[in-house]
C-alpha cells in the first residue's frame, strides 16, 4: 500500500513481485529508524492512586478436562499457579464412556488440591450432533456433584460459528435443557457462552442474542482472523496491535445495542503466528504478551492464552523440546521467554501509577517501586512474504529482517516526588540473547534429542533464567531519573528500593 501511493505514475493492478516492493520498504524503515528520539516519561509519586488491577491472571486455558489427570500436566500447572496464582481455569468436558468418570475424579481433585476454580466448556458446535452427548454430560455433572459436594457449576456453551438458519434455536434450546439439569441435581449453574470469533461486524453475536438465549454472561474468543461464513475466514483489516481491544469493544456494543446487562467476558486470545511457530519459542511472544496486557489495561477484563503449556498440544511430534508451540513452558518443564511476561506482571505493586503501552509503574504501601516494561518489534513484510516456508523442521536463529525494528528502544523515566537519598535497582530482563530458552537450544547445536542428558538440561534451564543485575541510583531534589535501554523484543522489570539509612 506505501508503494503503490508513492508510485502512482506506475500503477497497475495484480499482485506486486517482493523484488519491486522491497527496497521501498527498506529505505523508509532506515528513515524511521534514524529519526528515533529517546522517550520520556515524567511520574508524579505523591498520590493518590488506584489500586493495580491485574485482569491477565483472571483465567487460565488448560484444554481437556481429562487431561489434567496427567501428572505431568499436574506438575507444571502447579508452577504456573505457583509463580502467577490463576484464578479460575477453563477445561474442556469431552465426552467418554458412559460411567468411566476416572480421569475426570482425578482431575477435579487436582483442582481442589490447588485451589483453582474450575469453568467447564461443554462445546455444542462440535458435540451437539452426538446421540446421547447431553445425556452424558447429565450424567457426569450429576457424578461430581456426589462426589465432590459441588454446589454451583460455571459453564461455558460453546458454539464458534457464524450463527445461521437454526443453529441459534438450538443452542438456546441446548441452553435450557442445561438449565433443566442444574434444577434436577439442586445446584446453582452459571451459563457462559457462545465463545465466538466476532465477524468484521459482530453479526454472529448480535444473531445469537437474537434468539435470547438466557446467557449469565457473555464470551468471546479473539484472533486476527475472523469468521465470514460459517466455513470462511478473513484476516481482519484492524492492525494487530489493536484487534484485541477492537473485537472487545465491538462485542460491549453489540451487547448493549440489544439492551442486556451482561458481563462480557474474553474466553482465549491468539497471535496470527498460528499452532506452531518459532517465534513462540522466541522473546517475541513475551514481548507481545506484555504489550497486549498494557494495551488493555483499565478496559479488558481477562486476558487468557489459549494453550499455556506445551503439553497441552496433542498435534505435534511430542519428542522435541522446542518445535514452534504456543506454550509457556516446554514439554521438560523449561521456561520459555513468554513465561517470564506474565511474571513479571505478577510481582507488580499495589498502586498503579502510569502505564502505557510500553511501561506500567507501580507502588507499594512502602514507597518501593516495580516497574515493568517491553520493547515489542511488529513483524516486517519480510516474515508475511517467506511465512509459508517450513520454518519449524530445523529450528534456526531468527533473522533480524523478520521485524520492523532493529535499533534499541530509548527512554528516560522521571520519577518526581520520592524522597532524596540513594536507591538500590534490581533489573531483570529477557530478550533474545539472555532469558532465553531456544537461543540456548541452538546454541547446544543438536538437532535432535539424543545427546540430551542431565548436564544439558541444567545448562538449558539455566540459559532460560532472566539476566539479573544490580546497580545505584541517586534522587535529587525529590527526582529520581532511571535510564532505560531496551533491546528489540526485550521485556524487563525493575526493582527500586530506598536505600535506608541506619
Amino acid at each position: 500500500m506505501q508503494y503503490r501511493r508513492t508510485h502512482t505514475s506506475k500503477y497497475r493492478q495484480g499482485i506486486l513481485s517482493p523484488k519491486e516492493v522491497e527496497p521501498y520498504l527498506n529505505k523508509v524503515q532506515a528513515e524511521e529508524w534514524s529519526h528515533s528520539q529517546v522517550h520520556r516519561v515524567q511520574v508524579d509519586c505523591k498520590g493518590p492512586f488506584p489500586n493495580l488491577n491485574p485482569y491477565w491472571n483472571r483465567l487460565c486455558c488448560l484444554g481437556r478436562l481429562s487431561m489434567l489427570a496427567d501428572p505431568e500436566v499436574q506438575n507444571q500447572v502447579r508452577e504456573l499457579q505457583d509463580e502467577l496464582y490463576f484464578r479460575s481455569v477453563r477445561l474442556l468436558l469431552s465426552p467418554g464412556a458412559e460411567g468411566d468418570y476416572y480421569l475426570e475424579d482425578k482431575a477435579v481433585s487436582f483442582l481442589r488440591e490447588t485451589g483453582l476454580q474450575p469453568l467447564f466448556v461443554a462445546d455444542f458446535g462440535s458435540f451437539a450432533g452426538e446421540k446421547g452427548y447431553l445425556r452424558w454430560l447429565q450424567e457426569l455433572l450429576r457424578h461430581l456433584v456426589f462426589r465432590f459436594g459441588i454446589r454451583e457449576f460455571h459453564l461455558e456453551a460453546l458454539f464458534d460459528t457464524a450463527f445461521t438458519g437454526k443453529e441459534r434455536e438450538d443452542y438456546r434450546d441446548f441452553l435450557q435443557s442445561l438449565r433443566a439439569v442444574f434444577r434436577s441435581l439442586g445446584v446453582n449453574g452459571v451459563l457462559y457462552g457462545p465463545g465466538l470469533h466476532l465477524t468484521a461486524d459482530g453479526a454472529n453475536l448480535a444473531r445469537c442474542m437474537g434468539a435470547r438465549p438466557g446467557l449469565d454472561y457473555y464470551t468471546i474468543r479473539c484472533a486476527p482472523v475472523g469468521i465470514v461464513r460459517a466455513a470462511e475466514v478473513q484476516v481482519r483489516s484492524i492492525p494487530e496491535a489493536d484487534y484485541l481491544l477492537h473485537q472487545y469493544r465491538l462485542g460491549q456494543e453489540i451487547i448493549k445495542r440489544n439492551g442486556v446487562s451482561c458481563g462480557l467476558l474474553i474466553t482465549g486470545w491468539e497471535t496470527s503466528l498460528g499452532t506452531r511457530n518459532p517465534l513462540n519459542d522466541s522473546s517475541w511472544l513475551a514481548a507481545k504478551i506484555v504489550k497486549t496486557a498494557l494495551r488493555g489495561y483499565g478496559v479488558l477484563p481477562s486476558l487468557p492464552l489459549e494453550c499455556p503449556l506445551d503439553l497441552l498440544d496433542e498435534s505435534v511430534n511430542r519428542r522435541k523440546i522446542l518445535y514452534g508451540r504456543r506454550g509457556m513452558i516446554t514439554l521438560d518443564g523449561l521456561r520459555k521467554p513468554s513465561f517470564y511476561a506474565l511474571r513479571f506482571l505478577k510481582h507488580l505493586d499495589t498502586f498503579c501509577l502510569y502505564h502505557d503501552e510500553h511501561l506500567i509503574v507501580t507502588m507499594s504501601g512502602d514507597g518501593y517501586f516495580q516497574i515493568v516494561l517491553q520493547n515489542s518489534s511488529p513483524l516486517s513484510h519480510q516474515y508475511y512474504i517467506h511465512k509459508s516456508e517450513e520454518t519449524t523442521a530445523n529450528p534456526a536463529p531468527l533473522s533480524a529482517s523478520l521485524f520492523e525494528e532493529k535499533q534499541p528502544w530509548q527512554m528516560r523515566l522521571c520519577l518526581a516526588g520520592v524522597q532524596n537519598g540513594k536507591w538500590l535497582m534490581k533489573t531483570r530482563r529477557v530478550n533474545e540473547s539472555v532469558g532465553n530458552v531456544f537461543s540456548a537450544w541452538l546454541y547446544l547445536n543438536y538437532e535432535e534429542n539424543t545427546f540430551l542428558g542431565r548436564d544439558e538440561m541444567e545448562v538449558l534451564r539455566a540459559k532460560s533464567l532472566p539476566d539479573i543485575q544490580g546497580g545505584t541510583l541517586t534522587s535529587r531534589s525529590g527526582m529520581l531519573d532511571v535510564p532505560i535501554t531496551l533491546e528489540p523484543n526485550e521485556i524487563r522489570h525493575i526493582h527500586l528500593i530506598p536505600q535506608k539509612i541506619i
